[in-house]
């Protein structure tokens, strides 16, 4: 039956299609994806949009119009803090961070601010985030520390900073 779904070919499983052939399984996969890209991803936030391009004061206007900081901006809950940071924007985290955007927030992963800026061996926004009282979970099977994520990039700004903090420790 996978098979035949997967080939488009003719099922008549419980005579619901009636013999004739059904679309490809590859055209489901494709237009799920489409879903989630459109409606799962955040892409009709226009503030999402403004923290991955950097476009400060256009954020910066929508959270002074009321936007929630701290608004998760997808279903895994990503913020914009964490979505600026990912980019290298200091600017943008920099006035999240005066509009009280929580430092230490993370997604349903356990991703954090700390691990996008050290993900995108930013030295600059891993400090101003430290300085800001960002505190490192602990790894787990899937999230890795921000320093591990550094070591495994080759970010060696990253990692010499992350180094130096003293409450950041490798679990090795």
């Amino acid at each position: 039956m996978i098979r035949r779904i997967v080939k488009g070919e003719r099922s008549t499983v419980n005579g619901l299609t009636g013999g004739r052939p059904g679309p490809p399984f590859a055209l489901y996969c494709s237009l799920f994806t489409v879903y989630c890209l459109l409606f799962t991803a955040g892409c009709g936030y226009q503030s999402s949009w403004a923290a991955v391009d950097g476009d400060t004061p256009a954020l910066v206007a929508q959270l002074d119009a009321g936007l929630d900081v701290n608004t998760p901006t997808t279903l895994l809950g990503t913020r914009l803090l964490i979505l600026a940071a990912a980019h290298g924007h200091t600017d943008t985290v920099q006035a999240l961070l005066e509009k009280k955007a929580d430092v230490n927030v993370a997604d349903v992963t356990g991703w954090t601010p700390l691990h996008a800026a050290a993900y995108g061996g930013k030295p600059e926004i891993i400090q101003l985030l430290l300085d800001r009282g960002a505190t490192v979970p602990p790894s787990n099977w899937y999230t890795p520390t921000p320093l591990e994520l550094a070591e495994m990039l080759g970010h060696q700004d990253a990692v010499d900073l992350l180094k130096k903090t003293s409450s950041i420790k490798t679990n090795r």
